[in-house]
This record gives structure tokens, sequence and C-alpha cells, in this order.
């Protein structure tokens, strides 16, 4: 072989690796935020949410396969919906990993994970901007209360006392007061709250006088009516939900209601919005939601708060507050900061 074959090879190898090694620093350190759960508060005003960072220290890939190991860290923050300021100058940062529960008279109920040991409440208070008790604070408190290596679930609190109620392992439901941090065992609630890590949970499939048709996209039937506009797995607006009916009822906003569906059979990241009216099926406006790529495809987390003719809608990136009678998007709070990774 001659010399310069030999080292147009050798040059050839040599930028195949440093791609490779390129590629693979460019997943190591600090990962993009991933969305963890989030909640509008009782009256509109906040948004909650919690988010994990991933920091890799190993990263390889073969074929199919990928291995990653490495820390990661929950955050907690909150938005102000009046003007999309975030209320804590610095995220609350936990070594356990923190899921919205429920939100009650400011107190944000939280389900607390350290990671192969158990699961514990915690409480955050969004007037005070504090973490009122930790997972550890609870169970210093309250000794005698076993917490173990199950999920733990909340119950609708129908004491009438300010408080959450949850369910430890040992079939046991117990009040939390707010203030000292102390479980009473309570008489047990029959509605549980489900954590708001759970997808999309204020719309329903399936609403009553409302049928879809047939194919992928489906248009909206109702008696002889047929919308015009078809949807992919249309999924309806509703607020208010009552388990023991068989059809949920729409939210209904001045004659109209609302449907949410993607855009594309792939995922649900480009999600459309669409208003229409209750007795024609005529579409009143369409709009699109904007959303953030992200590598663990967190999509279908809408949350929705109707105050008057604005409606919130936050998903896994943003804040959108959108005029019901125009049918457009006046602002937009972005959840995390964009960064670039830190490799360091």
């Amino acid at each position: 072989m001659k010399p310069k074959h030999i080292i147009k090879i050798f040059l050839f190898i040599f930028i195949a690796v440093n791609f490779l090694l390129l590629n693979s620093c460019s997943e190591i350190g600090t990962q993009p935020a991933v969305w963890k759960s989030g909640m509008f508060s009782p009256d509109g005003k906040y948004y909650v949410y919690t988010w994990t960072e991933m920091y890799i220290t190993q990263y390889s890939k073969r074929g199919n396969s990928t291995f990653r190991s490495g820390s990661s860290t929950t955050y907690l923050q909150i938005i102000d919906c009046t003007n999309g300021k975030k209320l804590l100058d610095k995220p609350l940062k936990s070594p356990e990993m923190l899921t919205i529960a429920d939100i009650e008279n400011n107190h944000v109920w939280l389900v607390s994970y350290e990671i192969s040991k158990r699961w514990a409440p915690a409480l955050f208070d969004i007037d005070s901007l504090k973490l009122t008790f930790s997972a550890k604070d609870l169970i210093s408190i309250n000794p005698s209360i076993p917490m173990k290596m199950q999920v733990i679930t909340f119950y609708k609190n129908i004491s009438g006392k300010p408080g959450g109620v949850f369910e430890a392992t040992d079939g046991r439901q117990y009040f939390i007061d707010p203030h000292t941090g102390k479980f009473l065992e309570t008489t047990p609630s029959r509605e549980r709250i489900d954590t708001k890590d759970e997808n999309c949970y204020q719309t329903t499939n399936n609403i009553k006088d409302v049928r879809m048709g047939e194919g992928t996209r489906k248009k909206l039937k109702k008696g002889k009516l047929e919308s015009k506009d078809d949807f992919i797995n249309p999924e309806f607006l509703a607020l208010v939900k009552n388990a023991d009916e068989m059809h949920a009822k729409p939210t209904i906003y001045k004659n109209n209601f609302f449907v949410l569906s993607p855009s594309f059979t792939t995922d649900k990241k480009e999600m459309q919005f669409t208003c229409l009216d209750n007795d024609s099926l005529t579409t009143q406006w369409s709009i699109a939601l904007p959303q953030n790529d992200n590598e663990d495809h967190t999509y279908n987390k809408e949350r929705f708060f109707l105050q008057g003719d604005k409606l919130q809608v936050a998903n896994s990136s943003n804040i959108c507050v959108i005029d019901l009678l125009k049918g457009s998007i006046t602002n937009t709070y972005p959840l995390f900061d964009i960064k670039e990774k830190n490799n360091k």
C-alpha cells in the first residue's frame, strides 16, 4: 500500500473517532430539563411545576442500545400567571423526586420519593415560598407512621379544615396538619386524588350527543350535522367531571366547546386547540400550542384554567394565555430557561 493511501486511511479513522467522541461528549453533563408534574392553583393565579435534570457521567451506545449513568435532581418553581414572573429567584432543589399531588389554600401537597428507600408526603407553601415540611421532616415528626417502598395516595380532604389527607402503607388514612406537620388518623375519604404527573386529565374523548366519524382523521357528528374539519384522536375540554356520569360534560363557553388534538399521528408534541359552535359544529378558530422537543417525549401534559374570556394552557414547555374572543395567544411564558449543556 502506498504511503499516501495509508495517510488517508489514518486521517479518515482520526476524523471518525473524533466525531464519535464529540457526539458522546454532548451526552455527558447536565441534560435539558424534563417536565415532571404541574398544576394551576385553585384561583388560577399560579402555576406550580416540578422537573428533573440528569447529570450524566457515563454514556455509551451500541447499535440501538444506549447506556447512561449519573445523578438526578428535582426542582420546583412557581409562575405568576398574571405576568409570567417566576416567583422563586432560584427554584427549590431536591435530591428526592417531587411530584405534585394537589394544591389547597396555597398549600402544595407533594409526593416525595427517596430512590430505593421510601415514598412520603411533603408540603410547599406558596405564600411563604418555602418548603414547610420536607418528607424527612414529616417522618421525624411522626415516627410511628410507616413510610416504606410503596407509592402513597392522596385523598380529598373532607374534614372542612385546611390540610392534606393521604393513605400510608398501613392502609390507614391520615390528616396532615399544615401548621404542625402531625398526622392524625381520619375518617376514610373515597375520592382519590391522582398525582399531577398524569397525562392531560382535564379532557375526555366521550361527551353526550357528539359522535366521531370513521378513519384516522375523524369528523364530529351531532344528529344530522357533521363538522367540516376533522381531527386526529380528538379530546374535548371538560374542566368539571363527575365520576358517576357515563358521559362527561364538555366545558361550554358562549355556546362553544373545545377540541384538543395532535397535528400528526407520530406523537402529541404539536397540538391543535380548536373552538367549535355547540349547535352547528362550525369551527370558530383553531390555534397551534407551541411546545419544545424533548428527548423523553414528555407530551400530552396540558393543563387548563378558564377565567372570563381568557384560557390559560400549560404544557411541558410553556404557559399560553388564549384570548377566547379573538382565538389568539396573547402571552407565552416559558417554563424553562434554554441553556447550553454544562459539560464541565
